[in-house]
């Protein structure tokens, strides 16, 4: 007879309030999970992943504690399942602050090739938030990584000699793809994740760089250094060590390669004692190493043997690309240096009220439901691709119709410059402060241009490269729903992040 199951999980995170630096802490974290509790199951019958509900309950002596209140996850998050029945669920609530503490070698300055800081940590805080991906891989990770973590440190009495946990990650793809910035979020996230499991949780981050010297048998040295290090980190099994490796090529190098084009034997020891270092902490419950690389074919395959996860980063989709620069453009207009003009924003409503004819929305459970799924965009935002795509097709003239084109033109350069781009744009190429929405997708539209110009030539400017996989829908000219190329220097209105 097959065990019972058990209750699906929700995942509710609360930030505490920042404290004064020596002042105490006077409430603990127990009691501040039992009282959101008793909040939500009195206050609530159902939410939605993704909502922050602090201010949709009444007032009390928990405001003086608590900044929010966030449902964060999931179990079954990405089924079709929008919002989620408190009763059927089980609550995993989780308390923490922000430390303020800054990227530190270690108090000895042995080690000046790592830096320890303490997570959640402040400067990383709203990291996730920022993550633009056309599929929902940052909460695959987190949720395989928190699972294999969670298993691996639980009292089950599994054979381990039978059962192995690999604790490390590969992130690979091409430059600018979002690699760093994922794992950073994601080391973020699982010190929150798993903070009634582990008392504190450290990231280290390794300059591999440093690692490599020009002293013959020196390479090696520091790599068992390194490690050695590490391991003294993970003394402390209460403490969740989270190893960060950039450019994880320069210390896991194919050592057939290496003896191909007969390079120096110290870059192959430099490469053993890397897989022996990980070999050594592979059994620490404790510890996870998250590696990324722009060169998976120069790294070992014994290396690679050793992930459990291989993540593929490409490149931003033309969706990404158009959320992207959504999410700046409407930061810019958040704070107001950048507005939208009256007839546009008439535009808009009109649409609107044409999309929602008829429509009555779902109304909240209990008059909590801030974040309905089916709530308009406001007037003073840019909307999401899928409502331009819905609500949008007459209106080719719109602002939002402007940036999809934006978007298929800037397809192919990386998440780095793409975040950069309407910045510049708006310091370049406009001049009114604040500056009308239309002046600045003009700026945007040359500052794309001459980005592709300086990257790829003036072939590269003409031919604008294409993502086949996705079809946004319609576009005037384009029966057929693909995207074609288009010219970087015309001036018609033709025209994810990993």
């Amino acid at each position: 007879m097959a065990p019972p199951k058990q209750k699906p999980t929700l995942f509710i995170e609360v930030k505490t309030k920042e404290r004064t630096p020596g002042e105490p802490s006077l409430v603990r974290a127990d009691e501040i999970a039992r009282d959101v509790e008793r909040l939500l199951v009195d206050n609530f019958e159902r939410v939605k992943v993704g909502q922050c509900v602090e201010s949709h309950l009444p007032s009390g002596p928990w405001q003086r504690h608590i900044d929010r209140i966030k449902i964060a996850d999931h179990t079954k998050h990405g089924s079709s399942e929008i919002f989620h029945w408190l009763a059927d669920n089980q609550l995993d609530i989780t308390v923490y602050s922000l430390d303020e503490e800054e990227p530190h070698a270690l108090p000895d300055d042995s080690s000046p090739y790592l830096t320890v800081s303490a997570l959640p940590n402040k400067d990383l805080d709203g990291l996730w938030k920022s993550l633009i991906f056309a599929e929902a891989i940052p909460d695959w990770l987190l949720r395989v990584l928190w699972r294999m973590l969670r298993m691996s440190i639980s009292d089950n009495g599994l054979d381990t000699a039978l059962v192995v946990w690999h604790n490390v990650a590969l992130l690979w793809g091409p430059p600018g793809s979002g690699k760093t910035t994922l794992a950073q979020a994601l080391a973020q996230r699982l010190s929150i994740r798993l903070s009634n499991a582990f008392s504190s949780t450290k990231l280290v981050q390794v300059n591999s760089s440093t690692l490599t010297s020009k002293w013959f048998g020196e390479s090696s040295k520091l790599v068992g250094q390194l490690f050695d290090a590490l391991s003294q980190l993970a003394l402390d099994e209460t403490t969740l060590v989270i190893v960060l490796i950039d450019e994880v090529e320069t210390l896991a190098s194919s050592r057939e390669d290496a003896t191909r084009s007969n390079e120096c034997a110290d870059a192959i020891r430099s490469t053993n004692e890397f897989l022996q270092g990980l070999d050594r902490l592979r059994r620490q419950s404790n510890v996870i190493f998250l590696c990324t690389s722009n060169l998976k074919d120069n790294l070992d395959s014994a290396f690679i043997d050793r992930c459990a996860i291989k993540q593929f980063m490409d490149t931003p989709s033309i969706e990404c690309v158009y959320e992207i620069f959504r999410s700046v453009i409407n930061e810019f207009m958040r704070n107001g240096l950048v507005y939208r003009d009256a007839a546009e924003g008439l535009s808009r409503r009109r649409a609107d009220n044409e999309a929602t004819e008829g429509f009555s929305p779902i109304s909240s459970t209990l008059g909590h439901d801030a974040d309905d799924a089916f709530s308009k965009p406001e007037d003073v935002s840019i909307p999401e691709l899928e409502w331009v795509n819905a609500n949008l097709a007459f209106f080719a003239d719109s602002a939002p119709r402007e940036l999809r084109n934006l978007a298929q033109r800037a397809a192919g350069l990386s998440g780095r410059t793409l975040r950069r781009l309407p910045m510049l744009a708006l310091a370049k190429h406009t001049v009114d402060e604040p500056c009308e929405l239309g002046e600045l997708l003009r700026g945007l539209k040359r500052a794309i241009n001459e980005e592709c110009l300086a990257q790829h030539g003036d072939v590269m400017a003409r031919k604008q490269k294409t993502h086949h996989s996705i079809i946004l829908g319609d576009d005037e000219g384009d029966t057929s729903g693909q995207l074609h190329s288009l010219s970087l220097e015309d001036g018609g209105e033709g025209e994810k992040t990993l």
